[in-house]
């Protein structure tokens, strides 16, 4: 057990201690041939474009020597945390038996459905949370609070009557997919026995770190594939421009929210200890992971999000902000060390060459046509 937690813990730390960037600068020539067009498009006396070559300054990423400051706290409580757990482990043991004793003895509990109706629950207890945020803060204080400094654009959008569809169709596809599942993959009885904290605490964790790591290729493939169609399946996803809002969360093609749904169910088979996740440690994995994919499209930057109380491990808001804004730029959903690790974080600059359906995006990290 211990030997686990201190993995993950080991595990954490490398994710913080991330190198920090120098920035140089060169220069890029980028050339593109423009086809033939009438003189209409052209106006250069009905020949078409020819050549076009554009000479730009580029920043060049070069890695340093140099350690990102780290957090004392992302290091001393997780440190702390497990020491004091190790040395009386008794009460938060007996705690975790307590709920969970007391959980397994609600008929509710046993419904096969009831972890997807947790997850469903908790989106929309998120969503609510963060879309009543300004009404929280005062509307003199929540640009100070907003990342894009302004009042939210319709944060209750998907209340009114109109756009019934906002809500109804992730939560009735959602649901729907996993009553289906059951039919093909019965749900298996409760573990009777409980959990110990510890063992509790490693499971959710871990099943955090393992859904940010499979989803990450997913994520990319939606924004790089070579095939249009498969990149149109997250267009859905893109297509509120005028300031991030918690609903944007679920906002997804089908395709796109099977493939996240996909990997929960995978993530939630696995355990660190070997062996099915108890079921205890699946309830509390569908309550944080929707937290943490709805705070980071909240567009707040409130002292208390994961971006600052682990601002070394945790993007967070601003770095989906800004993913959103620049689409194929920070594809971690909840960490920073796979982009910070892939060139997948900040460009070092962007082109757009041309117009119509394609649009060439240029960086000194990553060259992507996105249609």
């Amino acid at each position: 057990m211990l030997r686990q937690m201190v993995f993950i813990l080991i595990f954490m730390q490398a994710i913080a201690f991330q190198p920090r960037s120098v920035i140089r600068k060169s220069n890029i020539r980028l050339h593109r041939n423009f086809n033939r067009c009438n003189t209409a498009e052209s106006g250069v006396n009905g020949e078409g474009i020819g050549p076009l070559s554009i000479e730009i300054q580029q920043d060049e990423i070069e890695s340093s020597d140099s350690i990102a400051s780290i957090n004392p706290l992302t290091i001393g409580l997780p440190i702390m945390g497990i020491l004091g757990y190790k040395i009386a482990p008794g009460p938060l043991d007996a705690l975790t038996a307590d709920v969970w004793h007391a959980m397994y003895n609600n008929p509710v509990v046993q419904n096969p459905l009831f972890e997807a109706s947790v997850a469903s629950g908790s989106f929309v207890a998120w969503i609510v949370m963060w879309s009543s945020m300004h009404l929280i803060l005062g509307e003199d204080n929540t640009p100070k609070w907003r990342l894009d400094k302004r009042q939210p654009v319709e944060p209750f959008l998907w209340v009114k009557k109109e756009n019934w569809f906002m809500w109804f169709n992730p939560l009735f596809s959602y649901m729907g997919s996993i009553y289906l599942y059951h039919l093909i993959h019965p749900h298996p009885p409760l573990e009777v026995v409980p959990p110990t904290f510890g063992h509790l605490s490693a499971e959710v964790v871990f099943g955090v770190i393992l859904y940010d790591l499979l989803f990450y290729p997913i994520h990319f493939a939606l924004h790089n594939a070579p095939a249009k169609w498969f990149r149109k399946q997250h267009v859905v996803h893109h297509r509120w421009s005028k300031s991030l809002n918690a609903v944007e969360t679920v906002q997804h093609s089908y395709i796109d929210g099977f493939l996240q749904v996909v990997v929960n169910i995978i993530v939630q088979q696995i355990s660190p200890f070997g062996g099915p996740k108890h079921p205890l440690s699946r309830i509390i994995h569908n309550i944080v992971v929707t937290y943490l994919l709805t705070e980071s499209h909240s567009g707040y930057d409130l002292p208390w999000m994961t971006h600052y109380l682990l601002p070394n491990i945790f993007g967070g808001a601003p770095r989906h902000e800004k993913h959103h804004a620049g689409g194929g730029r920070y594809l971690q959903q909840y960490f920073m060390y796979l982009d910070d690790a892939f060139g997948t974080g900040e460009p070092s600059g962007v082109v757009v060459l041309g117009k119509g359906e394609g649009v060439l995006v240029a960086s000194a990290v990553n060259s992507t046509a996105l249609g």
